[in-house]
């Protein structure tokens, strides 16, 4: 977490702050959770075998934007 934070505020592109602060406030979210409860609440139950909840939805749609941003990303732009 506190790695995505300090890259969070390097950032100078609004779309990548927004999916990275996703995936922090997901992780944060499941931290808290693993820290107050001793066990993340899930809530969505996929295919009648895994479990999710809303943090790990965050997660997954911060680093999915990000890994789409940068593959599709002009290489001469620099950040």
């Amino acid at each position: 977490i506190p790695l995505l934070t300090w890259k969070f505020f390097s950032l100078k592109n609004p779309k990548i702050k927004i999916a990275l602060l996703a995936t922090i406030l997901g992780a944060g979210s499941n931290f808290f959770d693993r820290i107050y409860n001793n066990f993340t609440t899930d809530y969505f139950i996929l295919f009648n075998t895994s479990a999710i909840n809303i943090a790990d939805i965050l997660i997954i749609t911060g680093i999915l934007y990000c890994a789409w941003y940068y593959q599709s990303a002009d290489p001469q732009s620099e950040e």
